[in-house]
C-alpha cells in the first residue's frame, strides 16, 4: 500500500483513488484496502462513496472499533446524525471508555438539544482523557451553558495549560472565569 501514499504524497488523488479501488474489487475482503479508500473518499470530500466502503468494512469485521468510527464520521460527513450515533453506541458496547465515542456522541446529543445527556457523556469522556484539550473545553463549556459554573470552573482552571495559546479555547475559558468571578458575592 505504499504506492497509494506515495501517489497521496504527490496530490494524484484519482490515481490513488483508481488503484484503491481495483484492490478492493480485485479483494473484496480486503479490509485495508476498503480501509484505506474510504478514508481516501472522505479525504476527498466524497462522504457518501464512503460510507458504502465503511459500511461494508463493518460488516465484515463488526468488531472493528477504527471502522465504525469512520463510519460514524462519514455518516456525520454526510448528515446523519443519527447513523453516526448508533455507530457510537456500538463502539460503547465494545469500549465503554472511549473518549472519542463519548465525546462525539455527546455533540451529536448536545446538537439534538438533549443538554442533559450530552453533559453526562462529556463528563465520562473528561473522566477518561482529563488532558485532551477539545473534551477539556466541550464540558466547560455544556457546565457553563448549563449553568453549572462551579464545574466549569473547576474544570478550566484544571485545564489551564490546554486553553494557552489556542484563540477560541481561551476566549471561552475567559467567560467562563468572568461569569464566575461575576456571580461569586
Amino acid at each position: 500500500m505504499q504506492t497509494v501514499r506515495d501517489l497521496m504524497d504527490a496530490d494524484r488523488n484519482a490515481e490513488a483513488e483508481t488503484y484503491l479501488r481495483q484492490a478492493v474489487k480485485l479483494q473484496p475482503g480486503s479490509t485495508e484496502a476498503r480501509y484505506r479508500y474510504g478514508f481516501l473518499l472522505m479525504a476527498l470530500n466524497q462522504p457518501t462513496r464512503a460510507v458504502r466502503e465503511f459500511e461494508a468494512l463493518v460488516a465484515l469485521e463488526p468488531v472493528n472499533i477504527t471502522a465504525r468510527h469512520q463510519l460514524a464520521t462519514s455518516y456525520t460527513s454526510n448528515n446523519e446524525p443519527d447513523r453516526a450515533a448508533h455507530q457510537l453506541r456500538s463502539i460503547l458496547k465494545v469500549d465503554p471508555r472511549d473518549a472519542v465515542a463519548l465525546f462525539s456522541l455527546a455533540h451529536l446529543d448536545a446538537a439534538r438539544r438533549s443538554f442533559e445527556t450530552a453533559l453526562e457523556l462529556m463528563k465520562r469522556a473528561y473522566d477518561v482523557a482529563p488532558r485532551q484539550p477539545d473534551i477539556i473545553d466541550s464540558y466547560a463549556w455544556l457546565s457553563y451553558l448549563l449553568q453549572d459554573l462551579e464545574t466549569a470552573r473547576q474544570v478550566v482552571e484544571r485545564g489551564a495549560p490546554y486553553y494557552e495559546g489556542n484563540v477560541n479555547f481561551e476566549q471561552r475559558r475567559r467567560t467562563i472565569l468572568a461569569t464566575v468571578q461575576s456571580a461569586t458575592p
